[in-house]
């Protein structure tokens, strides 16, 4: 094999591997500041619902339905699920305690100001995955 084949080669190695740093980007899951118990403030719509039940999985049977936050530490929902009850946050991670005794934890990813997406499990067993949006 001749030196201009060689050379071509390393060339075109170092374009595909100086392209494909454009390429890379950030993991959306990752959240670079923490979020506080201020930032659910408010009312959310359920705009997509997962449940992963032992039955089998169950979608949409959240979506229309609504979660409030108050500043103090307290939320409320129209859904059959987590009734009303107390909220924290800690480390990106959303806790709710219903007050029926159920407790609700979930990662909070792809964070915008009026949306996030909750992943978590339910003391019972099931996991779930639920996008919510920001009503007011």
């Amino acid at each position: 094999m001749n030196k201009k084949y060689y050379w071509n080669l390393l060339t075109f190695m170092m374009v595909a591997m100086l392209s494909s740093f454009g390429f890379a980007s950030c993991d959306s899951d990752n959240i670079s500041t923490p979020i506080e118990n201020s930032d659910f403030v408010g009312t959310w719509e359920f705009t997509q619902s997962t449940d992963y039940l032992d039955s089998g999985t169950k979608e949409g049977a959240l979506v229309g339905k609504a979660i409030s936050f108050t500043d103090n530490g307290t939320y409320s929902s129209n859904t059959s699920t987590f009734y009303y009850g107390n909220y924290s946050v800690s480390a990106n991670e959303l806790t709710l305690r219903s007050n029926k005794g159920k407790k609700f934890t979930a990662k909070v990813s792809n964070k915008k100001t009026s949306s996030m997406v909750l992943k978590g499990q339910a003391s019972d067993g099931y996991s779930f995955t639920y996008a919510i949006k920001k009503k007011y």
